[in-house]
């Protein structure tokens, strides 16, 4: 369905796109910040998000797919929250606090296991990531990084791609996934060492 964001709020924007607040109730997140993305990945969230929702990930309720002006969206359910990254920016002296969450939240995620076939596995998001590569690469490196995305093991345990403290909401000290783009698939090292790089980042 089409959707105008003209009028509304702009409350957050990330590496995809912009988040408008449409009412009280509802959100989109326009996926604009990479030119006009195709409705096939914007659908893979969207199904990502609802799947993960169902396996029990905390997590918002996604509703449909949406078309605004030139580019697509998703339609989420309003969150009145800040992400985790904001909390500790607001309120440092509870950082310690935070991050025992943080921890047992990302524990929890990581012990959650779903039948083969509901999302992607992290080889194959590593191994389209490296195609992506190709005009700036040798063919050479280009089979040693397949080579090694290849070797990523095949499992049935839930991570989430990409588990930084900004894509955590934080309400009622209750922790919740954002961004589902990259949920698939994997060994919790990928998601373990995802929070070290992006995380000393933030902090840094």
């Amino acid at each position: 369905r089409e959707l105008s964001v003209d009028g509304c709020a702009q409350i957050a924007s990330g590496g995809q796109g912009k988040i408008y607040r449409l009412d009280e109730e509802t959100i989109v997140k326009v996926f604009c910040n990479s030119g006009a993305i195709p409705l096939e990945f914007v659908q893979e969230e969207l199904n990502n998000a609802k799947a993960a929702f169902v396996a029990g990930v905390p997590t918002a309720i996604s509703f449909d797919t949406v078309k605004c002006g030139e580019y697509y969206g998703i339609v989420y359910e309003m969150i009145d929250s800040k992400t985790l990254s904001g909390a500790i920016v607001d309120e440092p002296e509870k950082i310690d606090m935070f991050a025992e969450k943080y921890a047992a939240f990302i524990k929890d995620f990581q012990s959650i296991h779903v039948p083969e076939g509901k999302f992607k596995q992290a080889k194959d998001i590593y191994n389209n990531k490296i195609e992506a590569l190709k005009p700036w690469i040798t063919e050479e490196e280009l089979s040693v990084m397949h080579e090694i995305a290849d070797s990523i093991r095949t499992t049935d345990t839930l991570i989430h791609g990409d588990p930084h403290s900004g894509n955590i909401m934080i309400k009622d000290e209750e922790l919740m996934f954002i961004d589902m783009t990259e949920v698939c698939y994997g060994p919790k090292s990928l998601d373990n060492g995802a929070i070290f790089r992006e995380d000393r980042k933030s902090v840094v």
